[in-house]
């Protein structure tokens, strides 16, 4: 499971062989968390995230400095307003390889983000990204734009990739129904261009 929910996600007291390898610890397979936010606050100067995965279950994400110990509650404390910035209207997180912890402030489950460089926001929620995911699955065989059907001379938006039209005209007069799916399926190209199915090297977000 590459894209597993909260509860599926290995623990700190239960790192599942199917993860990592139990021999030495190293990391066998890529995973990543999808959750969507609900909430973000700060707690003792702590920036903590509600948020819940495509199961509605919910749990929180706490930023730490990765140099620091957990148990002294050190994190990360980036301005809250330039951090609500970043997140306004990007509705969706992932974070790569999670470890699901019962020790985040206040006896809260969740995860710590310690490497920001596994974390990022994506402006869609998980439905969208569901859907976008299941667009790019299919071939587009006829021109997108509803009563023409067009299947020669086909060109794909040159953004996204995933649509086809018979010309500029239908493109433009489609445009105001693909414009929030092809945001969609471009929020979705780092993953799809990468190989989930054998770990080599650790991902990591640009």
């Amino acid at each position: 499971m590459h894209f597993p929910v909260i509860n599926m996600c290995p623990t700190e007291e239960n790192i599942g062989k199917s993860f990592y390898a139990m021999q030495d610890g190293t990391r066998l397979r890529h995973w990543c968390l999808l959750a969507e936010i609900i909430d973000g606050f700060k707690e003792d100067g702590i920036l903590m995230l509600e948020v819940r995965d495509a199961a509605r279950e919910k749990c929180f994400v706490a930023f730490r400095d990765k140099n620091d110990q957990y148990g002294g509650h050190q994190f990360v404390d980036p301005d809250i307003t330039s951090e609500s910035r970043k997140m306004k209207g990007r509705k969706t997180i992932a974070i790569l390889y999670p470890i699901l912890r019962y020790d985040l402030p206040g006896n809260r489950k969740g995860f710590i983000i310690d490497d920001i460089s596994n974390f990022t926001p994506i402006p869609h929620s998980i439905v969208e990204l569901y859907d976008a995911n299941d667009r790019l699955r299919e071939v587009a065989t006829e021109c997108c734009l509803s009563g023409c059907s067009q299947k020669e001379n086909l060109k794909a938006c040159s953004v996204c990739y995933v649509v086809k039209y018979c010309g500029r005209d239908h493109q433009t007069k489609h445009w105001k129904v693909h414009k929030p799916e092809c945001k969609a399926n471009e929020a979705l190209r780092w993953f799809t261009q990468r190989d989930w199915t054998h770990y080599d090297s650790k991902f990591s977000f640009p």
